[in-house]
């Protein structure tokens, strides 16, 4: 019985751990859905400097620190990559040809293990 007891408070002490970036602002991130807002494009910067701090992580720790996806793609491999739109996404203002998108790649162990930016630098 009190082995039960103490994997029930160990499950519930932990916690999702999320990645520490300096200078960006998670809920700004979350709430400009497809980048229509101009809040993602703003940290564009910030996010491409610390990109690999972004590795190593599940995808609900990502979602909990991100938001939700925009897109979500199930690839080859019980691979997933998740997509943000930056900037350019066609139910924006500022469509542009070849939109700003930040991805996501999860392994078949579900975690984190690419980061990168289509159309950007």
């Amino acid at each position: 019985m009190y082995k039960h007891l103490f994997l029930l408070i160990f499950i519930a002490g932990c916690g999702l751990s999320t990645p520490k970036i300096p200078g960006f602002e998670e809920q700004a991130w979350a709430a400009d859905k497809y980048g229509c807002e101009g809040n993602r494009a703003s940290q564009i910067d910030v996010l491409y400097e610390y990109k690999d701090m972004l590795l190593g992580f599940n995808q609900n720790e990502i979602k909990y620190f991100m938001g939700k996806p925009d897109e979500q793609e199930l690839y080859n491999r019980s691979q997933v990559f998740f997509h943000y739109y930056v900037k350019g996404h066609n139910r924006c203002e500022d469509t542009i040809e070849e939109p700003i998108v930040l991805q996501i790649r999860f392994n078949a162990l579900n975690s984190s293990n690419e980061v990168f930016f289509r159309n950007y630098k």
